[in-house]
């Protein structure tokens, strides 16, 4: 497994090839908040869009912040004083043993990390409380194998009450 990292304070970015399959990689695979699978580019004005993006930045692996430490923080207090009701918790709770039901387990540090996804979709939709929409956000997270995709999908589908 080919694994390219950059460390931001405790966030970790990485690109894998593919889901590993070393039981010693789990703990590393966990930390993993969002997943994605990417393909490969086969359009070729999309391939000439990234050829042309790589000869112009010649592979700088330079990055060019867009919020500074400061912004970060505030922002971080300002996730800290949004709220998650009982009866989301409770919500979430049943998802959770849902996706066990399904043979999906989410381990107890991915669980909390979830929390934290939630929260901040709720400050980035200028709320100061979690609603049941928000579990949308957690579809790129709760999932293991890409076939898990789908049963994740359709369990946040039956989660995801519109508040209005």
């Amino acid at each position: 497994m080919m694994v390219r990292r950059q460390m931001f304070h405790s966030l970790l970015f990485c690109s894998i090839q593919r889901v590993p399959d070393d039981e010693s990689l789990d703990a590393l695979y966990d930390r993993m908040m969002f997943r994605m699978e990417v393909k490969y580019i086969n359009d070729q004005e999309n391939k000439l869009q990234m050829l042309k993006g790589f000869l112009k930045t010649q592979n700088s692996n330079q990055i060019e912040s867009k919020i500074s430490m400061e912004d970060l923080a505030l922002l971080r207090d300002e996730l800290n004083q949004i709220s998650v009701p009982d009866a989301i918790l409770l919500d979430y709770i049943s998802l959770m043993n849902k996706l066990l039901q399904n043979g999906i387990l989410i381990s107890d540090r991915r669980q909390n990390e979830c929390l934290k996804i939630l929260r901040a979709t709720a400050l980035m939709d200028h709320r100061y409380e979690v609603v049941a929409t928000d579990f949308e956000a957690l579809q790129d997270v709760l999932w293991n194998e890409p076939e898990d995709k789908s049963i994740v999908n359709e369990l946040l589908q039956e989660h995801m009450v519109s508040p209005f």
